[in-house]
This record gives C-alpha cells, structure tokens and sequence, in this order.
C-alpha cells in the first residue's frame, strides 16, 4: 500500500533510511522567498512527526550513514560547497574541516553535479568525496580528487589528485 506521506510540492531531495522507517528531505524555506534555502526535515514514517534538523541553509543531497545515526549533506553558496552532518542522537550540525587539504593546494571545493558526490564507509565513521581543486596557480589550475574524512581522528587525508565517483568495497 503506498500512502503519501508529504503532500508539498517545496520537498526535493528524499532520501529514506535503511530500516524504512525515516525518510530526510530538503524542504524548501517559505519565510526566505527569493533564495535557495532549503530546511532539513525529518519524518518518522510509522508515526508521521517531522522533525527540523536544519533550517535555512543552502543544501543539497542528503544521504544517511549506514547505521542510521547521521545524515550527511553538501551545503554553500555558489561554487563553494561544504560537507556536513546532522548528528541524529546529539542533534548537532558538524561541518567536515578540510583546512589541511585546502591550506595545501589552496582553494577547494566539493564538486557538485546534481547527486551526491560522497559516500559513507559501511562503519559509518569514515566519508570519502570527491572534489575540485582549484590551485592557487597562476593561471588557476583545476584537478579531481578524493579525500578521506575520518570522524574518529577529525582528520582528512588526500588520497589521489586524479580521480572521480568515490565507491566503498562492499567488504
């Protein structure tokens, strides 16, 4: 039986948790009419309550970790995009710092192409993105990458400078 469970036509973005029991979306924000904000909603789908992790940020493409504790999502304006997580249990938005990657070959962005350009590992404690470098290069120069964020450590690791489309080994 499918049954609607959001009747808005401002909602993009849906993804449903691995146990089917949550769905996050991106909502878009009424009270800023002329901008690109979206909220960050979360809706029990047995009990049909929302819940708003975010408000008012220019995001994109969430995705949920493996164990269903985080939602990890591209944010930014313009061409400089951030990763980010909502962390379900504590309720806190954590931005990734990637000032190390960023110090060392300058400017950088999170690549964006309309679906999510990141992926969490199957422990929920690592993410892999690929992004765009823009060097501080005269001409500027741009190059692909991955870069691995460890959320143990805080820390981030660039793990190649020509690559795309990041994927886990199921093992």
């Amino acid at each position: 039986m499918l049954t609607a469970v959001v009747k808005d036509e401002n909602v993009r973005n849906f993804v449903l948790s691995s146990d089917a029991t949550k769905i996050a979306y991106n909502k878009f924000s009424l009270e800023q009419p002329v901008s690109n904000l979206y909220n960050l909603i979360l809706l029990d789908v047995l009990t049909g309550s929302e819940r708003e992790l975010i408000k008012e940020l220019n995001l994109s493409a969430p995705v949920w970790s493996p164990d269903g504790t985080k939602i990890l999502y591209l944010f930014g304006e313009g061409d400089v995009k951030k990763l980010g997580y909502s962390d379900l249990a504590t309720g806190k938005q954590i931005v990734l710092d990637d000032s190390e990657i960023s110090d060392f070959f300058g400017l950088k962005q999170i690549a964006s192409a309309g679906y999510p350009n990141y992926e969490w590992s199957s422990n929920s404690r690592k993410i892999v993105a690929w992004v765009v470098i823009l060097t501080l290069d005269t001409p500027a120069q741009q190059k692909n990458g991955l870069i691995l964020f460890d959320l143990a450590s805080k820390s981030q690791k660039l793990l190649t400078t020509n690559a795309s489309q990041p994927a886990w080994s199921p093992r």
